[in-house]
């Protein structure tokens, strides 16, 4: 609830005997409020003294946010003789003040403002948000789940839905129990037919909104997420959709509300027991305003983020930099360590390595290109170490790489351009050639070298994340110096680092690939795994230069590891 807090500053007394007491005209607002409540003035009521009623100050940590949306407050001072004042606040000041994200209700002597909230704080507009559940779920959280009795279903043709039984609910991310930093749909590999729930229940004072971020990896258009609101069921999707079974890229959802009573509800579905990726949904923050009208007070940033003033969300420190909050700003970390944003602590730098840094090409002109050597982004290592490897020296006029099968480079210059319909070539210099009569060229796409990460590739890193923040392309000795990906290095546990690849195809279609997983692949946990479109996935520790050929119509080639080590990588 509301109330007031009085606070003495400097050394006055309270005087018992009532001598020379201030007395002042009677104002409006909350000066007028105040002066009424104190009872100056009122020969039967005083108990101040004249030097001291002026320098108290009033503070209001938070509005009665009732029907009547006001002010409540007492008096009450004790002094050595036994003084005391305690009187019931009279008609007391409202603080119908709506105050946007940003920004804060501070209470003046003329009554209710919204101010900004200063650096290094945020706040929502009214509402809360959550991004860390290291403390187990928010009380306002509720979670259940159904399975159905399919006994029942099969022998008498009834459908009975068991709360609680057969499968398991939402809860904080058993991997990540120590850090809080997912909540999931709970472990329902093998499960069937079943639906997780976690539910929201809001009131809305005003027209406001709900937002969070979350990722999915199920079987493909038969397990999935979906989010509703009250009783529609709310697009989730890039394209729209409201049921979504792989979203590996966690993605953020706005969601506009109106006043009143509203219900929200993650709902993670099971059709059979068959289970593909991890088979299951992460949210990884929620957030809502409306629910107020406005915030009473701005909240500090999370560890390892920062914010200017007016901010409605903290923003991570910049690379190399991390959050100090005796500053509330971001402090850069000594040339000897670094960090990456949203670390919370700088770490040291490792002696750079020949994994550290990759070829850099120019553009081929005469048939040949320059060739010189830069270091992977971000860079984390320190080449001034003992046992460090520097960079290699520049090349000048080597020969232009050879074309991919399928592509030819017209004139010896320029970029390699794909075949023109019905056309093919076998790459290596080899000019594009029309198909004879009664013949067709095949299309195809190849990626014999990963020199930087090739197009139409998307990455990215959850968890435990460190290095690149994603799969990279390196040239390591264990593949013979020849470019190659790999997820990255010095990974937390439970990092989750995802490379993904996406093709849209006519007909049938085969996709082969060669790995490396290295000889820690497998061990604590750590993993190398690949799916394709909804197939179960593959793990690949244990297999080195592996090829594996997968026919399918279309579309999607995704590969995962879960390591604190370097594991493995894709070499083409």
């Amino acid at each position: 609830g509301g109330g007031a807090v009085f606070v003495q500053h400097g050394h006055g007394a309270l005087d018992g005997e009532g001598d020379s007491v201030a007395t002042r005209d009677k104002k409006g607002g909350l000066t007028g409020w105040l002066e009424e409540m104190l009872g100056v003035g009122l020969e039967e009521e005083r108990c101040m003294a004249s030097e001291v009623e002026p320098s108290l100050q009033l503070s209001v940590p938070g509005c009665a946010w009732g029907d009547d949306t006001t002010v409540e407050a007492t008096f009450e001072r004790v002094d050595s003789t036994g003084c005391t004042g305690t009187l019931p606040s009279p008609d007391p000041p409202g603080c119908l003040a709506s105050c946007g994200a940003g920004q804060m209700l501070a209470m003046s002597e003329s009554g209710a403002s919204c101010k900004l909230c200063p650096a290094g704080t945020f706040s929502v507009g009214g509402g809360d948000v959550w991004t860390s559940f290291a403390g187990g779920l928010p009380p306002a959280l509720q979670t259940t789940c159904f399975s159905l009795d399919t006994e029942a279903l099969y022998n008498a043709s009834i459908q009975e839905w068991r709360e609680e039984v057969g499968c398991n609910a939402w809860g904080v991310d058993a991997r990540e129990a120590g850090n809080g930093s997912t909540i999931s749909s709970g472990d329902n590999v093998g499960k069937d037919y079943m639906e997780a729930y976690l539910i929201l229940n809001l009131k809305f004072v005003r027209a406001g909104s709900v937002w969070f971020r979350y990722s999915v990896d199920a079987e493909y258009r038969a397990d999935g997420l979906m989010f509703r609101v009250d009783n529609y069921d709310h697009p989730i999707g890039p394209n729209g959709a409201a049921f979504v079974s792989r979203q590996l890229e966690p993605r953020e959802v706005h969601v506009d509300v109106t006043p009143g009573w509203h219900t929200f509800k993650w709902i993670y579905f099971k059709d059979i027991s068959e289970s593909s990726g991890e088979d299951r949904a992460r949210v990884f923050s929620i957030g809502y305003n409306g629910t107020a009208w406005a915030d009473t007070w701005c909240r500090d940033c999370p560890q390892g983020t920062a914010s200017e003033a007016g901010a409605s969300r903290c923003s991570d420190c910049p690379a190399d930099s991390v959050f100090d909050y005796r500053a509330f700003a971001c402090l850069p970390c000594p040339p000897t360590h670094f960090a990456l944003p949203g670390f919370t602590a700088c770490r040291a730098r490792a002696a750079c390595q020949a994994s550290h840094f990759a070829p850099l090409f120019s553009s081929c002109v005469g048939g040949t290109r320059d060739k010189a050597y830069e270091w992977v982004e971000p860079k984390t290592c320190n080449e001034t170490s003992a046992g460090a490897v520097l960079l290699p020296p520049s090349e000048n006029a080597i020969p232009c790489e050879w074309c991919l099968p399928g592509s030819a480079r017209d004139g010896g210059d320029g970029k390699c351009s794909v075949c023109g319909e019905g056309g093919y070539s076998g790459g290596h210099g080899v000019a594009c050639t029309s198909c004879p009569r009664g013949n067709h060229a095949v299309r195809a796409v190849f990626f014999p070298v990963m020199a930087a990460l090739p197009p139409g590739f998307s990455t990215g890193c959850e968890g435990g994340c460190s290095g690149s923040g994603g799969w990279r392309a390196v040239a390591p000795p264990s593949a013979g110096g020849r470019d190659s990906l790999d997820p990255g290095s010095d990974h937390a546990d439970g990092a989750d680092v995802w490379l993904q690849y996406r093709v849209e195809v006519g007909a049938f279609a085969a996709v082969s690939f060669r790995v490396e997983a290295s000889d820690t692949c497998g061990g604590d946990g750590a993993g190398l795994w690949v799916t394709i479109d909804d197939e179960e996935p593959t793990n690949l520790c244990g297999t080195r230069s592996r090829r594996s050929s997968l026919p399918r119509r279309a579309a999607s080639l995704g590969a995962a590891t879960r390591s604190g080590a370097d594991i493995g990588g894709v070499a083409e």
